[in-house]
């Protein structure tokens, strides 16, 4: 949203119930911004950063204090996009769907323990493009 000065996109928060609660949780230069999942504590927001259609970033933002992480680093040898990222269950992790190290949108596990992502679909020679969780985290569509 545009309301700080017409130019940036920043991250507001409300409840729907009472919209004058709506304020500026963290402040962002330029566009291209996205949430993309609220943590299951509500502690943190899954934001996505596009810079282009092969190139993004995933950040984790904290609920209280705005305070962002990078999730995905921009200091790599090549680019990678990110896309339908969602917290998982326990909300340890994060899955999301990457042409990182691929040609293709693969599916994969980022922990955030050790920062390490793990590619749950390997040998696909097609993009998965949106993927959902079962209610017990057992699996995933």
């Amino acid at each position: 949203m545009f309301r700080r000065n017409n130019q940036d996109t920043d991250l507001w928060v409300m409840n729907p119930s009472d919209p004058k609660t709506d304020h500026i949780l963290t402040r962002l230069t330029g566009g291209g911004w996205e949430p993309q999942d609220w943590s299951p504590d509500d502690k943190k927001i899954l934001l996505m950063e596009g810079i282009s259609v092969n190139e993004t970033y995933l950040w984790l933002v904290d609920t209280w204090t705005g305070e962002k992480t990078e999730l995905t680093p921009r200091k790599t040898e090549t680019q990678a996009a990110y896309g339908s990222a969602r917290f998982s269950k326990d909300g340890k992790a994060v899955y999301v769907t990457t042409d990182k190290d691929s040609e293709f949108q693969r599916l994969a596990h980022i922990d955030f323990a050790t920062g390490k992502m793990k590619v749950a679909t390997t040998d696909l020679s097609w993009d998965v493009d949106e993927f959902q969780q079962s209610w017990d985290s057992k699996w995933i569509a």
